[in-house]
């Protein structure tokens, strides 16, 4: 929407961006419930969205749109699962996880499949979208790339902090009775979009192939009406004294009527 203005403000955004996925990256670290890292986890990710987006140019929002999609796909499977968990509604504590998953085997493939598209594991979603952007950052800056990254990594690294307790964490010196595991209708909506992350993760061209065409059609409009603009500026210094003139008849009209 405002494209015009990301590209007069790179600098800005890029600094924005870079701010935002270090702390909110930073802050995911301290906590300890699932809820608050997906929304800590969001945060990072909207940064380095903000970053890809700085660039303005194909490679970078080709990136954008890959894990915009991907981690959207992500977020629908994990919250589904938390919110028709009734263990995790009472208690999302992330050191309880190896109980709740305890004796759910489709439950725990779907849980870890969710949490390696979260971090963008190769294969899934956003990976290719994540590989665009850090790529386009490495290439205007190795200090920028690297910011970048590390704001990436943190989150990944936290976040597998939930498979490790998902697959070989210790079980809860409580024994109780395991939560029935996902129906018929859950496996259907669960595999559509696990599917979903895998097709877009192994064969991202198939989505590039249609936006493209639209991507570029819009950084080529962008580019000429700019250079329209530095063409009038140029060609015809009435364009900023017609401004001049109704500013100064604005204010000539408010101190006469005071």
């Amino acid at each position: 929407l405002f494209s015009g203005a990301i590209k007069e403000s790179g600098s800005l955004f890029l600094l924005i961006g870079i701010v935002t996925t270090l702390y909110a990256g930073l802050l995911v670290t301290v906590q300890t419930r699932l809820k608050k890292v997906i929304l800590y986890s969001s945060i990072s990710q909207a940064g380095f969205l903000i970053v890809g987006l700085a660039f303005q140019d194909t490679i970078a929002l080709s990136g954008v749109l890959l894990f915009s999609l991907g981690m959207s796909l992500a977020m629908i499977l994990l919250l589904s699962l938390m919110g028709g968990s009734r263990d995790l509604k009472q208690d999302d504590k992330i050191v309880r996880i190896q109980e709740v998953v305890r004796g759910r085997p489709l439950f725990r493939f779907f849980f870890v499949v969710g949490c390696l598209a979260f971090i963008s594991f190769p294969t899934t979603g956003s990976f290719a979208g994540v590989l665009l952007i850090l790529f386009r950052a490495f290439q205007e800056s190795y200090l920028l790339g690297s910011f970048v990254l590390i704001g990436s990594l943190l989150t990944m690294y936290y976040v597998g902090q939930w498979l490790w307790h998902c697959i070989l964490g210790s079980r809860s010196s409580e024994e109780t009775l395991p939560s029935p595991d996902l129906d018929g209708r859950e496996m259907v909506t669960f595999g559509a979009v696990v599917v979903a992350l895998f097709w877009l993760g192994l064969f991202p061209n198939q989505v590039l192939k249609y936006a493209r065409p639209s991507l570029q059609k819009m950084l080529i409009k962008e580019s000429s009406f700019s250079m329209n603009r530095e063409h009038q500026m140029i060609t015809d210094p009435n364009v900023f004294s017609e401004h001049l003139v109704e500013l100064s008849n604005d204010l000539s009209s408010r101190g006469g009527a005071q």
